[in-house]
């Protein structure tokens, strides 16, 4: 077989017109961007501050016709109420209980002529007399017959109401209560403080200031500007005229950008709002913009030079790095895959079938006398597969304890079988590396390649995939050292391809129907109530119908879904949160599992807060469940990702205890809210003699720790009973509930609620 060249020299032509392309694009664009920056960042200003008025002029007619129009409805509500009341002829605390309940008030008081109140809906509120300077005293001994209040604080129970007050023929009064604790907070976000506040969150570099007519400032977002009076001889032509100004001035060896914008209610002109904002950032964006531009000029022009002067001499080396392994010198398996696509394609009609050769035990060869002897015994290993190669083989250096031997132009198997024996016969002497003798055993997986040329891409990866299958289906104490990649392999392959593709589709598409969550709960054996649920992910393939959350879970692990998957699962248990939060439950918990590929991610953290901040819920209601393995593969950079989670209000669970290799003395770093004790454990508490039931004394270590404890797969009465006496904390298993859908689980929240 000839090697294919894999690169074409290249010539410095080749790098002219886009070195010129370059050149002067940088140059215009420099040029454009640097003398226009200015002029657009302060028009920018400019606007923002022009729709900065436009917002406080809007809110505040907001405001006052939500004030119009709820003391409207609030007083009209209370005059009806109190026609209805000046009927009765003998008043009771029953029948005023039951006229607030009818006439949807909230309060319904008689007052003797001493300002007493003799009845009332509010037992409490009974014998409670107005002091003078009260508004109730102050009516009893006014000469009004009815009267209205605006809404206050009330003195006895310091909830804001909506009070109206009607004199009785007999000296005394009757008062009717709306509470108007949200209505009073909702006019309160109309005041001009709150509003400057707001709008501030709008721009956060701004100071925004509100003007009087008089020239005062008489609110502002930087306090030290309230009450000054405004000299500056243009500004005051500007306010006074009504016209927009700007200008650029210097405060305390700063520059800034000042807009002062007339503000109207109902046409009337109510003052002025100035919008102050800093002008360092330009000119920082000006300056960075500008070296940015010439350093990439430079650097442009001195690379461009260089490739062009070393590109022939770096061909050859990048073609040996890129194809050929640094350490047998072998074609790698970037060479094979251009290889073997190119063979594939050729219409020849030969045999053709592609080994991949195992090293078993090879890494800890490498581990026990290193590297660089492990280096050594492969570059032996490969001299020794020469004497195999002839023009219808070709070794490839596959990854670190792999090869890959093409062989075409074959009889049948067991010519390849003929292959695997010598390959064998290579393996059955020690290999003598430095003046030390070493074994080795091998596998090999076997794939036959059948000419379907209509997709040689995908072809390939077929039977890359389909080789290692072969390999991986190899055990250790098999009666061969090869496999060929057979019927039911494929037919696992396709399966794995579809369920793969199907995950994929699943997750771009947000396809809940095939990819969805479903909630276990988690039961407090200390409240008898649900604390959460635990978010499982699920699979309902419309080729294969229900998968196995084992087989599909770990095919996403295969193939780098593990981060995806984890991101939708997380994103629909905060959707479910804010669902249950809607529906009045704020204090239950979900639980997500959590991958080791996702907790080594850099953002891993921001990713989870941003994600719950998305779905309008508080962190609290989250909690992160991580297997020990996971836990203990970085513990000092994983530790500290789970303390800033912790920090956010984040609860961390580990989950599956006792299966990994967890220490106790760990238990005092590990910053950890909640253990989960294996299935496997609560099994035994029925089968074992009570004395050999070490789950008790879990419990206990825990709690000394001040770790709570959930025990998983809780199935029996008799576990729960062992549960609750040995003072476990929660329980979660099918002796509570299988795992339900968003709606089952809504529905038994609802029922539990209502039952109790």
């Amino acid at each position: 077989m000839e090697d294919r060249k894999r690169f074409k020299p290249s010539t410095a032509a080749v790098y002219i017109v886009p070195f010129l392309i370059i050149t002067i694009a940088f140059v215009i664009v420099g040029y454009v961007t640097v003398t226009t920056i200015q002029n657009h960042y302060y028009e920018r200003i400019q606007n923002d501050s022009l729709k900065l008025a436009k917002i406080y002029s809007y809110s505040l007619t907001l405001g006052t016709e939500a004030h119009d129009v709820i003391n409207e409805l609030l007083e009209e509500k209370i005059l009806t109420a109190s026609q209805t009341v000046a009927s009765i002829q003998s008043p009771s605390n029953e029948l005023l209980r039951e006229m607030a309940e009818n006439l949807k008030v909230d309060e319904i008081d008689y007052y003797s002529p001493e300002g007493e109140i003799i009845y009332s809906n509010l037992p409490e509120l009974i014998g409670w007399r107005a002091v003078p300077g009260h508004p109730v005293h102050n009516f009893l001994i006014g000469s009004e017959i009815s009267v209205i209040e605006d809404i206050r604080m009330d003195w006895v129970t310091g909830y804001f109401f909506k009070y109206g007050y009607f004199k009785t023929p007999d000296g005394g009064l009757v008062q009717i209560g709306i509470k108007a604790d949200k209505v009073h907070g909702f006019l309160d976000r109309f005041k001009m403080q709150e509003l400057l506040d707001r709008l501030r969150s709008l721009s956060p570099d701004s100071q925004l200031s509100f003007i009087d007519l008089e020239h005062n400032v008489i609110g502002s977002t930087d306090f030290e500007m309230v009450g000054r009076q405004i000299t500056a001889p243009e500004i005051l032509h500007a306010i006074s005229s009504s016209a927009e100004y700007t200008r650029e001035h210097s405060y305390n060896g700063e520059d800034y950008y000042e807009a002062f914008i007339p503000v109207f209610f109902n046409d009337v002109k109510i003052g002025t709002l100035a919008v102050s904002q800093p002008l360092k950032d330009t000119a920082t964006i000006i300056r960075r913009f500008t070296v940015i531009c010439l350093a990439t000029l430079i650097i442009s022009y001195i690379g461009l030079l260089y490739t062009m002067l070393a590109a022939s001499k770096k061909n050859k080396q990048i073609s040996k790095l890129a194809y050929y392994d640094s350490v047998t010198g072998l074609p790698n398996k970037h060479y094979l895959a251009d290889f073997l696509t190119e063979e594939i394609e050729q219409d020849e009609n030969v045999n053709k079938a592609l080994m991949l050769i195992n090293c078993r035990k090879f890494r800890t060869i490498n581990l026990t006398f290193g590297y660089e002897f492990g280096d050594e015994f492969l570059r032996e290993i490969s001299r020794k597969f020469t004497d195999l190669l002839d023009q219808n083989k070709k070794l490839f250096r596959f990854t670190a304890d792999r090869f890959a031997l093409y062989v075409k132009n074959y009889k049948d198997r067991h010519e390849l079988i003929k292959i695997v024996d010598k390959i064998n016969t290579i393996f059955n002497s020690p290999f003598v590396i430095k003046n030390t003798e070493q074994s080795l055993d091998v596998q090999v997986g076997i794939v036959e390649i059948k000419e379907q040329k209509d997709k040689p891409k995908e072809d390939f990866d077929h039977i890359l995939k389909a080789v290692s299958i072969s390999l991986d289906s190899l055990t250790p104490n098999g009666q061969t050292n090869y496999a060929f990649f057979d019927q039911e392999m494929e037919s696992r392959l396709r399966r794995e391809n579809l369920l793969e593709k199907e995950i994929r589709t699943a997750l771009a598409q947000k396809a809940s129907h095939i990819l969805y969550v479903e909630y276990q709960p988690q039961y407090c054996l200390r409240t008898n109530r649900i604390w959460g649920f635990e978010a499982l992910a699920r699979l309902k393939s419309p080729l294969f119908g229900q998968v196995s959350p084992l087989e599909f879970i770990s095919l996403a692990e295969k193939n780098n879904l593990m981060i995806p998957l984890g991101n939708y699962v997380l994103s629909s248990a905060c959707c479910f949160v804010a669902k249950l939060n809607k529906l009045g439950f704020k204090n239950i918990k979900i639980a997500v599992n959590v991958s080791g590929v996702e907790l080594l991610q850099e953002n891993f953290s921001d990713v989870v807060i941003d994600t719950a901040k998305q779905a309008g819920i508080d962190q609290s209601n989250l909690e992160l469940e991580i297997t020990e393995s996971v836990m203990l593969q970085k513990f000092a950079l994983i530790n500290e990702k789970l303390k800033k989670l912790q920090q956010n209000g984040i609860d961390i669970a580990i989950d599956d205890f006792g299966t990994g290799y967890s220490s106790l003395y760990r238990f005092d770093e590990l910053s950890i809210n909640t253990i989960k004790i294996d299935k496997s454990f609560i099994d035994k508490i029925a089968v074992k003699k009570p004395e050999k039931i070490i789950t008790g004394d879990i419990i206990s270590i825990a709690h000394k720790y001040g770790i709570d404890i959930v025990a998983e797969g809780v199935e029996s009465p008799a576990q729960k009973e062992y549960l609750v006496k040995n003072d476990c904390d929660r329980i979660q298993g099918f002796l509570i509930s299988k795992p339900l859908s968003e709606e089952e689980a809504i529905r038994l929240l609802l029922k539990l609620s209502t039952s109790r």
